[in-house]
């Protein structure tokens, strides 16, 4: 029944969209419960931001102003910055082909010459030609040397003397052989090692992308200085590469006229022995070349020819043989079919085999006529057959003269090879020659005709390089970089800021928003009070002089949240305001709830039962009370005796009395609670202001007791583990805690915390009650 009616009285804290809590609930099995955490989103990030945002402001501004002076404290660079183009095209007028040619692209060439434009000989050319080693930036020995920390203090020789001691040599004698161990051009090599150091410390040599372009920069703190390095280095280089093409070009005119000296000669000598050799043997170009190679020509054709007639004899007589040899038809041969009288016989044949077939149809076979027919049909054939056997016999006199023919063309032949093998050994040794005179011949002249043209060209030689672009003398210094340095140091300063104003947000461990109580601790918020003004004159009268504030409607809405509620196993009427620690406020809410209520024209007792530290009287403007609540306890004083009747609320407080009356440590909690029993009786409200619950534990039974109990929290001070521990201890002795009070809130603070939304009073509304 008792958690129904709780149930009930506090709607607004048991919807749909809360669970138990897990402080108080989980002891009391039947406490107040409270909403869900709310998510700490982007929203709440920035709302935490925005809460610091001075203190975030007020590190970029610090931040901003280090990197100010930073900047501004800096010896300032100047950068200049020439551009050089590798592989120049050159024009060549000796070849065509040359000047029409087009660059092709070589990164890595064009890398290889960054890095000989960065290379310590041309740090060393471009320091002789400037004179650098007359400059104090580049030469340490013209410097005005400032004397170290060492120095100033004193501490150089006692160094010295502490190294010799260890190294057991004299440190005068030491620093003699130091400065007498290095001869004069040692010491010069130095210098310009180091002058040479120093100048490409000061360059940056690099290749722009996809091109043939260098990009050459000086970076020093004279702007001039700057111009004159990058041009120097670009000019300096292009005359390098002059200078190498025009030796080079030098040395190879020498080495060519050398050459061609010496081919010259050979060229003379290499001719002159083709052509006694020639006259030696007789080898005339018409002779071994036309004659003789036209007759091997005409009897190798021959020869073939003959052969060729040989085959086609033989095979001719082959076939008539062997169709006669085999009974076969000889006419069908191809020398027997081309013969005109054969085919004459052959179309008298047919002619009378048609007659003796007509005959043959009137006549029978002994009849004259027939037998005269087939008398001419056997002279017929037998011409036929003579003409065949005098056609073979042709056909084995051609292949006897075919044979002839060719026996003769073999012999030719071999004569003509016999006359050709022994002009071949003597053009072997004329072809030699002639190709070594030829050869001799045209090196000679490759030669020559590449001297004309080196000797022409020699006059048009370009560097293959060329500045396209020549450094200017900077105005603007390129270190240090002012925008950015402040820019960095602006986001760090805000960085920092933003890491500073999550780390106070992470560390502050109080109570800021009702939200904040209901989440932490399962309790309900029942009222924001805010700080109010004329608190410091110790009086409790501001409600009584501002009735329509926002403290006095928070007041209110504090006794309308705890009217909803009603315990059957308590005293009935009465509520208690503890709190946690002292100085958190709680006697004031007390004071102020307590005549607030009586300006509603209800009967109101107030107790001030706090036996460590009481205020109320205080708080009154009475002076400390010889005779309290502490005399009535002990029978010492009646009821009448220690009332005290405020004039202008008509609250009726009961002061502590004088503590050193107590007897013993603690009071007689009975007679405590038979007190509250007779007030509960008499009054329509009874407000206890009780010690805080760390020093007494009275407390604890009086809360167990009290219809009410309401738990003071300070804002902004009152720790979320002390009140945790204290929900603890209340919960475990049985008390049931009606809900917290945040008090003592900072208007303009808490809107930074507020965020407008199930709030008890908006931001508007408590500035202008504070």
């Amino acid at each position: 029944m008792q958690g129904e009616e709780r149930g009930g009285g506090l709607a607004p804290y048991a919807s749909d969209g809360y669970r138990a809590p897990p402080l108080y609930s989980a002891y009391s099995g039947a406490g107040p419960v409270r909403p869900e955490p709310r998510e700490d989103g982007g929203w709440a990030l920035l709302t935490k931001l925005w809460r610091r945002k001075w203190l975030v402001l007020g590190m970029a501004t610090l931040f901003a102003v280090i990197a100010g002076g930073a900047v501004y404290s800096m010896t300032p660079r100047y950068q200049a910055e020439s551009r050089v183009v590798i592989g120049a095209q050159q024009p060549k007028v000796a070849d065509i082909q040359a000047v029409l040619e087009s660059i092709r692209p070589d990164s890595d060439a064009v890398r290889t010459e960054a890095y000989v434009i960065a290379s310590r000989s041309m740090a060393r050319q471009v320091a002789e030609k400037l004179s650098l080693d007359e400059s104090p930036v580049f030469n340490p020995t013209l410097r005005e040397e400032t004397p170290s920390l060492a120095e100033r203090l004193g501490l150089t020789r006692i160094i010295r003397a502490a190294k010799a001691a260890i190294s057991g040599e004299d440190p005068e004698e030491t620093q003699a052989n130091t400065g007498n161990s290095l001869s004069e051009e040692a010491r010069r090599n130095q210098l310009w090692e180091h002058i040479e150091s120093a100048v490409l410390g000061k360059m940056t040599v690099e290749p722009l992308n996809r091109s043939h372009v260098v990009s050459i920069v000086a970076e020093t703190q004279d702007p001039a200085l700057s111009a004159t390095l990058a041009n120097t280095f670009a000019e300096t280089y292009a005359e390098r590469q002059l200078s190498t093409k025009e030796e080079a070009a030098t040395e190879a005119n020498d080495w060519l006229e050398e050459r061609l000296a010496d081919l010259r000669g050979k060229v003379e000598e290499s001719e002159r022995a083709v052509e006694e050799y020639r006259e030696e043997h007789d080898l005339f170009a018409t002779k071994s070349d036309s004659v003789i190679g036209q007759q091997m020509n005409q009897l190798n054709q021959g020869l073939i020819e003959a052969e060729t007639r040989v085959a086609e004899a033989q095979a001719k007589l082959e076939q008539a043989e062997s169709l006669r040899g085999e009974g076969g038809d000889l006419q069908s041969v191809p020398s027997v079919l081309q013969s005109d009288l054969i085919l004459s016989l052959r179309n008298q044949k047919a002619d009378l085999a048609r007659e003796a077939s007509e005959l043959r149809a009137d006549y029978t076979d002994k009849h004259p006529k027939v037998k005269n027919i087939q008398a001419q049909l056997g002279n017929v054939n037998s011409r036929i057959n003579a003409e065949i056997d005098r056609i073979v016999t042709s056909l084995r006199n051609e292949l006897k003269i075919a044979q002839n023919n060719l026996s003769r063309a073999e012999e030719r032949m071999q004569s003509a090879e016999g006359e050709m093998g022994q002009s071949n050994s003597a053009s072997v040794r004329l072809r030699q020659l002639e190709r070594e005179a030829a050869a001799n011949r045209k090196l000679y002249e490759a030669l020559l005709q590449r001297s004309k043209e080196t000797a022409y060209q020699s006059g048009m030689l370009s560097a293959g390089a060329e500045m396209v672009s020549a450094a200017a003398v900077p105005s603007v210094p390129s270190f240090p970089p002012k925008k950015l340095m402040l820019a960095v140091g602006i986001l760090a300063g805000f960085g920092i800021g933003v890491l500073l104003a999550l780390l106070l947000e992470k560390l502050d461990q109080s109570f800021r928003t009702p939200e904040e109580v209901e989440e932490l601790t399962g309790l309900p918020a029942l009222a924001v009070l805010p700080k109010v003004r004329g608190r410091t004159s110790g009086r409790c009268d501001y409600v009584l002089k501002n009735p329509r504030s926002v403290y006095a409607d928070a007041l209110r809405m504090l006794d309308t949240q705890l009217s909803l509620e009603r315990r059957h196993d308590a005293i009935p009427n009465v509520t208690l305001f503890t709190s946690v620690a002292p100085g958190e406020g709680k006697s004031y809410t007390s004071c102020s709830y307590a005549q607030t209520m009586a300006r509603e024209n209800k009967r109101v007792a107030l107790l001030d039962l706090d036996w460590r530290q009481p205020s109320q009287h205080r708080l009154f403007g009475q002076r400390y009370r010889q005779v309290g609540v502490i005399d009535l306890l002990n029978g010492e004083a009646g009821p009448e005796e220690i009332i005290h009747e405020d004039p202008e609320s008509g609250v009726h407080v009961l002061f502590t009395g004088k503590l050193s009356r107590m007897r013993g440590e603690t009071v007689s909690l009975e007679r405590v609670q038979a007190l509250l029993e007779t007030l509960s009786r008499h009054y329509d409200l009874v407000i206890v202001d009780t010690s805080p619950l760390k020093v007494t534990p009275e407390v604890l039974h009086l809360a167990r007791i009290s219809d009410h109990v309401v738990l003071n929290i300070k804002w902004g001070a009152t720790r979320r583990s002390a009140v945790a521990a204290e929900i603890r201890s209340l919960a475990r002795s049985g008390a049931h805690i009606s809900g917290a009070v945040l008090s003592q809130v900072d208007p303009k603070r808490y809107k930074k915390y507020s965020h407008g939304e199930g709030d008890y009073l908006h931001h508007g509304y408590l500035a202008q009650g504070a």
